[in-house]
């Protein structure tokens, strides 16, 4: 490659790859981003710049050794095939995509290559086209492919070579028909006829209920708004799933939201240190060095998992929620089990959908007790479980469970994954996708089955061998492997659960233990750590850096370490990690764990030209200093202006970094509360061993 491309652009791993040619991701050294690159494709000049919501742009044309490439923004999501969507959301969908085939034929340039797997989710859950710039066809050809794309969205299977007709769906507008057919003519309507065509229809119809459901999910939603605890859970597990960022952003935003809940905290960190995850030795004292050691989809799924599970136990009212509780988180890890079983890639994400199965079940019986009563009486009086449930509350579980789900910002993979297959066989899964929602569906029948004969397990594993290749005994390997797991996390987490029929049926037939020795081990609950225990935590965080120092590791997953090492064990109300501009003379803040971290580290700012304020004067003499209060006559002049406006915490501590003869910053933590910032000597000692930590990192990596 010539040497300007060489040394512009660093290759980071592969995309994806096609006819056009392989897609990298790489960083562009010039811009300081990441960037997509296309070898070996040559696209047209009007391409280059065009912007707009619904496309990928096309940054620029390079030559790249003796092949021309093609520049993108990097545009980190999901993308849309394999994937289930409701009409409403189709139809929205391919109006986005319309109104960007619009803005390309209206500047002379078609796509071409109109495809679900050119079509990427970002992170506001917009569709985005790819490969802009790239292709050779006509408007016609383009429209034609995005109403075969619509298609594909809502039937989950190829458009035929006939006018496509999506009327399979019994939910579909009669009126919505005939628009999408046009799409097949052999002179279909205008990207921006179709689009505005949809518009009108869609704007009809919010003025209607789409769905019979609809109006029935709205209902139960307000009302379990209104309760006192719903929100609350909402919102963490929506700012959890909010999460899409680059790979470094992605574990600062986790760490962040999982150490707001410090019971969450202690019970995330006892189960990643359990006998299941025992590979890792049990020393792993920090959220960010579990993110880093176990990945991010294990921990967001376990932070998920746990925040509603901890949410179901808490209810006084709890014998059949606890059932439940613990029938949706067996369901979830054998879901896992059966994806590991297949060698599946999805196992982790697999431990959702299998818990989120039992979702709407337990809403149902969280929420609506009353309804609950009364849909049980009449299973008992035989009418069925579908049946009662629909009279009951005007739709299934299922839509109950897909609803809620998707109001907590879960992608369509997850929703996709939550619907029942039809009766009968279970075909091969032929995406990703299709994979999550087999093994999540024959979770779901298999759960009921605990206690059960094993002959009960011959018909459920029958119907879905095409999708797994499992048999009987496979099944109950899995099963009992699943038990086992359930016996250790909770054990990890503390839970007495000896009042558990569900637990001492699978207890009994699914693990190695015998029930009773099984039963006693989960009433060894690991008391909440308190503020005494801040050495242990200080400790634990030394170790933690210290194995990481010996590894491959990633500088700023270690200096994340270290500062939540301090946060946790200290018990600051917020902590940052301070480094020296390179433009300007001042200290800036990076990066930090607590409360309104987000508005304070942009404005956190140490001016280092000549004002005789503390933080100057401590990075100047690299003193570790400790402000008990900043009001006290002896020091009150010496804290500056802005810090008093944009923080104003009571006391704070100051940690310089130092390296060589170089300051290159330092990390501060601190409490609202004058006075309230006490610091054993041992912790201190302790503190001055992750900042030297940190020192040598820097130095390792420079």
């Amino acid at each position: 490659m010539p040497a300007t491309f060489k040394n512009r652009f660093q290759l980071l791993r592969i995309l994806g790859e096609g006819a056009q040619g392989r897609i990298w991701l790489a960083h562009d050294t010039q811009a300081g981003r990441d960037v997509a690159v296309r070898l070996g494709a040559k696209g047209d000049e009007e391409a280059v710049g065009l912007q707009h919501p619904g496309l990928v742009t096309l940054l620029e044309q390079v030559e790249a050794e003796d092949q021309p490439a093609l520049v993108y923004e990097y545009v980190q999501g999901t993308r849309l095939d394999g994937q289930y969507f409701t009409v409403a959301t189709a139809v929205d969908l391919l109006i986005d995509l319309l109104d960007a085939l619009a803005a390309l034929h209206a500047a002379g340039l078609t796509h071409g290559h109109v495809h679900a797997h050119n079509v990427v989710m970002d992170a506001q859950h917009r569709p985005r086209l790819m490969d802009v710039g790239n292709g050779r066809g006509s408007a016609p050809a383009d429209v034609q492919a995005a109403g075969q794309l619509f298609y594909n969205m809502l039937t989950e299977r190829p458009a035929p070579g006939a006018p496509a007709s999506a009327s399979k769906r019994a939910e579909l507008d009669a009126r919505l028909d005939p628009i999408i057919a046009n799409t097949q003519q052999a002179k279909p309507p205008a990207a921006d006829a179709l689009r505005d065509a949809l518009r009108d229809w869609r704007g009809d119809m919010n003025t209607k209920v789409i769905d019979a459901t609809t109006g029935t999910l709205d209902f139960l939603l307000r009302r379990m708004r209104h309760t006192n605890d719903f929100p609350a859970l909402s919102q963490a597990i929506s700012a959890i799933n909010k999460i899409n960022q680059g790979d470094s952003e992605r574990l600062q935003v986790l760490s962040s939201v999982i150490l707001n809940d410090f019971s969450l905290v202690n019970k995330l960190l006892r189960i990643v240190n359990s006998a299941s995850y025992g590979q890792y030795g049990g020393t792993i004292s920090t959220i960010s060095r579990a993110i880093v050691i176990l990945g991010f989809d294990t921990i967001r799924n376990l932070a998920t998992t746990l925040l509603l599970f901890e949410h179901m136990n808490n209810k006084s009212h709890a014998a059949q929620l606890r059932e439940g509780v613990l029938q949706a988180f067996y369901g979830g890890l054998l879901a896992r089990q059966i994806a590991l079983e297949c060698g599946s890639r999805e196992a982790e994400e697999s431990l959702i959908c299998g818990m989120f199965n039992h979702l709407g079940r337990l809403l149902t019986i969280y929420y609506f007790p009353e309804e609950f009563r009364e849909i049980s009486r009449r299973i008992f009086s035989g009418t069925s479980e579908t049946s009662a449930v629909i009279a009951v509350l005007g739709l299934s579980w299922d839509e109950l469970g897909m609803g809620v789900a998707r109001s907590w910002l879960f992608p369509d993979r997850i929703i996709n994954a939550m619907r029942p297959l039809p009766e009968g066989m279970v075909r091969e899964p032929a995406s990703a996708n299709e994979r999550l929602r087999a093994h999540a569906n024959l979770s779901a029948r298999l759960v009921p089955l605990v206690g059960q004969p094993p002959s009960r397990l011959a018909e459920p594993t029958r119907l879905f061998a095409p999708a797994t290749g499992l048999d009987v005994r496979d099944i109950q390997r899995v099963m009992k492997a699943a038990a086992t797991a359930l016996h250790g996390y909770l054990g990890a987490i503390g839970i007495d659960l000896r009042s558990s029929v569900f637990l001492q049926t699978l207890l009994r037939d699914g693990t190695e233990h015998g029930q009773q020795d099984a039963l006693e081990d989960l009433v060894l609950a690991t008391p909440p750590q308190t503020g005494s225990d801040a050495a242990s935590v200080l400790s634990a965080g030394v170790q933690d850096i210290t194995q990481s120092l010996v590894s491959n590791f990633n500088l700023n997953d270690v200096l994340r370490m270290i500062l939540e090492a301090m946060y946790r064990g200290v018990g600051f109300d917020r902590v940052l990690f301070c480094t020296r501009d390179a433009k300007k003379p001042v200290v800036q803040a990076r990066f930090g764990f607590g409360s309104d971290i987000a508005a304070v580290a942009p404005v956190f700012q140490v001016d280092m030209t000549g004002k005789d304020d503390v933080f100057q004067a401590a990075l100047e003499r690299n003193l570790d200093v400790l402000i008990e209060d900043v009001d006290a006559p002896s020091i009150a002049l010496h804290v500056p202006a802005w810090y008093r406006q944009q923080v104003g915490a009571g006391t704070f501590v100051l940690f310089p970094l130092k390296v060589g003869e170089r300051m290159i910053g330092f990390f501060y933590g601190d409490k609202q509360e004058a006075g309230s910032l006490k610091i054993e000597p041992n912790a201190l000692n302790l503190l001055k061993t992750l900042r030297n930590q940190a020192v040598l990192a820097i130095r390792t990596r420079q």
